[in-house]
């Protein structure tokens, strides 16, 4: 008799909410050590512009660890029930105020990524994340939460005089420079 639904696959936000809540806490005591040889998948976004002074792509200041203080890529987990360009999405919408358009996003690489702390402790950990190219309006107001402190618009030029960790250097070479090229039609 087929399932009247496939359990890796919930049908509603309600559903995937529910098993949320009943998953248990992993003990604190192998938390750290479950966490360093575990993936957490995440999705990170770099809106990229025609500004004032050119081609320029944006990083934020996070406040919290891992990057703390350092300038990094704006974005954050894939949530449970998320295909990974959802989880961009909803973390332009969080994170930095805008919604995305799909015809302005441009998935770049996989990269998996070693995050030198934990914001809860312990040893490192790494990520499997997703990046995107974003492209905005010059003029788009962007509305940080509370995860950033600062935001700035970056040229390659200043990118190059610029200590970014590899994973930012590495994406950030990524990037195309001309918003009707290739993926982009006007």
């Amino acid at each position: 008799m087929p399932m009247s639904y496939d359990p890796f696959y919930p049908e509603s936000a309600e559903q995937i909410q529910d098993i949320a809540k009943s998953r248990k806490f992993i003990p604190d005591n192998i938390f750290t050590t479950v966490r360093q040889w575990s993936y957490t998948p995440t999705a990170d976004f770099i809106p990229t512009r025609y500004g004032p002074r050119g081609f320029e792509f944006m990083l934020a200041k996070r406040h919290e660890v891992p990057w703390g203080g350092q300038w990094f890529f704006a974005g954050g987990r894939i949530l449970p029930g998320e295909v990974p360009e959802e989880g961009m999405v909803r973390g332009c919408l969080r994170e930095l105020g805008f919604m995305p358009r799909s015809d302005n996003t441009r998935f770049m690489l996989w990269q998996s990524v070693y995050n030198p702390e934990c914001v809860h402790g312990g040893e490192g950990y790494f990520t499997m994340s997703a990046c995107w190219q974003v492209w905005v309006e010059a003029d788009l107001e962007i509305k940080l939460d509370a995860t950033q402190s600062e935001f700035k618009w970056f040229t390659p030029g200043e990118a190059l005089e610029t200590v970014f960790s590899t994973y930012v250097k590495k994406a950030s070479r990524h990037l195309q420079m001309d918003p009707s090229r290739d993926y982009f039609e006007e």
